[in-house]
């Protein structure tokens, strides 16, 4: 375990004695960790091999339904109060265990997931953020350095610039934050509705204003909807005091305040 002031030496994964394992399955952990627990399933395993034929579990029609049946069958006996089962005199915890190691053994062939795109981690997102986002934060942090930038989860930014695996948000030129620490921010547009009052969450000034009818607010200045109308950047919508202007429902929040 390293801690401040150790000294560590950089390998080149060509020099004897590297291996580059970081990132890779701890597959020691399972079979140490849970070696008692894995001997129970073994126990199982033998019976059912001494019972049937050893593997031919694998050859099972409909398996995948009839483990999974198998293993609320033990699992109820167990809530039940019954701990062992009746038949092998090992633990209905045991039964279950190996029903579920069939489940997972079966499940690439009872569900396609071949088609089916792994969710992304925010942290796998920062590659795609990019100057003018909004994100929010998946994390709080507390800044330790003068030129870091404090937020809570949930807080919403906007990036001003990238540099790196870092961002400044527009409202705070001077400091910075982990893009690994934020999600792109995906505002809930179905929300909003001609009448209701709207909550700045960023500043958008004349400077970065693209159009003569942008209107200009600063974070938690709080307008009427007039009207909501489509356009190339998203929704917009027109206030009801700046009936010639328009702003980006995206960079804006429900006033929960002005809405009771």
């Amino acid at each position: 375990m390293f801690k401040i002031g150790d000294k560590v030496k950089c390998i080149d994964q060509h020099t004897a004695g590297a291996k580059l394992d970081d990132g890779k399955l701890m597959a020691g952990l399972v079979l140490g960790g849970f070696s008692r627990a894995l001997k129970g399933v073994a126990e199982v395993g033998t019976m059912g091999a001494k019972k049937y034929t050893p593997n031919g579990w694998q050859e099972v029609d409909n398996a995948f339904n009839r483990y999974h049946d198998a293993a609320i069958r033990h699992w109820l006996s167990y809530n039940s109060g019954e701990k062992l089962d009746p038949e092998s005199g090992l633990s209905h915890l045991k039964h279950l265990a190996w029903n579920m190691l069939a489940l997972v053994h079966f499940e690439p062939e009872h569900i396609d997931l071949s088609d089916t795109p792994l969710p992304e981690h925010p942290s796998m997102m920062v590659d795609k953020l990019k100057p003018g986002d909004m994100v929010e934060a998946i994390v709080s942090y507390d800044a330790i350095r003068n030129d870091n930038l404090t937020y809570n989860m949930g807080e919403v930014y906007q990036i001003k610039s990238i540099d790196g695996d870092r961002f400044t948000p527009v409202n705070h030129p001077n400091l910075s934050a982990k893009l690994s620490d934020f999600k792109l921010f995906q505002a809930k547009l179905v929300h909003f509705k001609p009448g209701d009052m709207v909550e700045a969450i960023v500043s958008y000034d004349a400077i970065r204003s693209t159009s003569d009818h942008d209107l200009v607010y600063n974070t938690g200045e709080v307008f009427q909807i007039k009207s909501i109308c489509d356009s190339i950047d998203g929704n917009r919508f027109t206030p009801m005091d700046y009936i010639h202007l328009s702003a980006k429902l995206s960079d804006f929040k429900l006033s929960e305040a002005k809405n009771e």
